[in-house]
Order: structure tokens, then C-alpha cells, then sequence
């Protein structure tokens, strides 16, 4: 934080090498994300996707969120395999 007291003392410096290094945290975070890799590791069920429920997106149209016709077109077209 600068300071008109000691101006020269607090005022900024230009980052060094001690400025530039990263945790292993860090560097990690940054590391390319294998979505196959994580796909195989996860428990989770794949959706089913590509059926004809007999529904589209427009029938949906003026519906309420909480709408029970809605959810069953989800809970129809998005059941595990």
C-alpha cells in the first residue's frame, strides 16, 4: 500500500522471479482436462438423449417452471440408460 509518509519506500515495484512462481495447486488447475478420462472415472448414469417423447421445446412455451406436463417431458426424454 503506498503511503504519502514514506512515498519512495512504499511505492510499487516491478515483479521479480519471486513474484512468478505457482503452487502445485495452481499449475495443476491449468493442466489439460481429459473428458474421457473423467467420463470412465465417474459412477454417474449417461443420459438417453435422440428419443421421441412426442413433445419439442414450443409445446413447452407459456408453461410455468414448477408445470408438471413439463417435467414429465424431461423426466421422459432424459431417463438413464
Amino acid at each position: 500500500m503506498m503511503s504519502r509518509e514514506d512515498f519512495e519506500g512504499t511505492f510499487p515495484t516491478a515483479p521479480d522471479e519471486s513474484d512468478q512462481v505457482a503452487d502445485d495447486y495452481i499449475i495443476e488447475g491449468y493442466q489439460h482436462y481429459d473428458a474421457e478420462a473423467a467420463a470412465e472415472a465417474s459412477d454417474e448414469d449417461m443420459l438417453t438423449t435422440g428419443e421421441d417423447n412426442g413433445l419439442s421445446l414450443i409445446d413447452m412455451r407459456g408453461l410455468d417452471y414448477d408445470d408438471p406436463s413439463g417435467r414429465s417431458c424431461w423426466t421422459s426424454s432424459a431417463s438413464t440408460r
